[in-house]
């Protein structure tokens, strides 16, 4: 994976509010990534994504569903109202509720796909 790809994720993730310490951002890094290189595996994001990183990982997919369903819900909880709504856009609600782990892994992929330069170089504004 291209290294401005991989920079762009976790300034996305940074600015969603998805704290550093959480074992669910590793995951949710690898799932984006894995989701921006094959698009296909958006639509296997529960019996195929989680047992890849489980295995990868040496877990379980069920505690890499919850761990990433835990740091979706602090971001969701803790994180910045504005850049939540400007990543998710009309795609999901910041006052209805936090998205599902596979709406959540889906925007973003979709939306550092797009995005991924103007990121990667700070040019990008996610307060705008």
């Amino acid at each position: 994976m291209d290294k401005r790809m991989k920079i762009a994720i976790h300034e996305t993730l940074n600015q969603v509010g998805v704290p550093h310490n959480l074992k669910g951002r590793s995951y949710l890094v690898s799932s984006i990534e894995k989701c921006v290189e094959d698009k296909s595996k958006i639509c296997r994001i529960v019996k195929g994504l989680y047992e890849e990183l489980a295995e990868e990982n040496k877990d379980k997919p069920e505690r890499v569903e919850r761990a990433i369903r835990h740091a979706i819900e602090v971001a969701w909880e803790r994180g910045n109202a504005a850049v939540i709504n400007k990543v998710f856009g009309y795609t999901v609600s910041y006052e209805k509720g936090r998205p599902t782990n596979s709406e959540f892994i889906a925007n973003l992929a979709d939306f550092v796909s797009l995005y991924f330069e103007e990121i990667a170089d700070g040019t990008y504004s996610f307060e705008r």
